[in-house]
């Protein structure tokens, strides 16, 4: 946290894709944006939209296109991994254990995957959106 709002406050870009970091403190980062943009000078970006959905451009698409609108629900799948071992229970019957085993292997898994199954990673993704 403390990089990012130091090298905002220096005017420095920053993209990350922290989703925990963003979930955490996406307020606090947003007032050192606004801040650092202040003034009129080159703009400061904070790019945060490989955090949620990387394969999808939501968060440009909630901040730029649905501006004027009123969102009053998001619906989808924002966990892969889980939602690859659900589909795969359901189509192969599948145990937990072994789904969660083969998610990991083919990379759908967070390094802990306690992230994925526990909702920790969906609750940050839409703490972020």
């Amino acid at each position: 946290k403390d990089v990012v709002l130091k090298a905002l406050a220096k005017g420095k870009h920053v993209v990350t894709a922290n989703k925990a970091l963003i979930a955490a403190n996406l307020p606090e980062i947003a007032a050192a944006h606004a801040k650092a943009n202040e003034g009129g000078g080159e703009r400061v970006h904070f790019g945060f939209e490989a955090a949620v959905c990387g394969g999808i451009p939501i968060i440009h698409v909630l901040q730029r296109d649905l501006i004027g609108d009123r969102v009053t629900a998001i619906q989808g799948i924002i966990n892969g991994c889980t939602n690859y071992m659900l589909s795969n229970m359901a189509a192969t019957g599948c145990t937990y254990q072994d789904c969660l085993k083969t998610a990991s292997e083919l990379g759908y898994a967070e390094a802990d995957p306690t992230l994925d199954v526990g909702g920790f990673d969906a609750r940050s993704k839409l703490k972020i959106l």
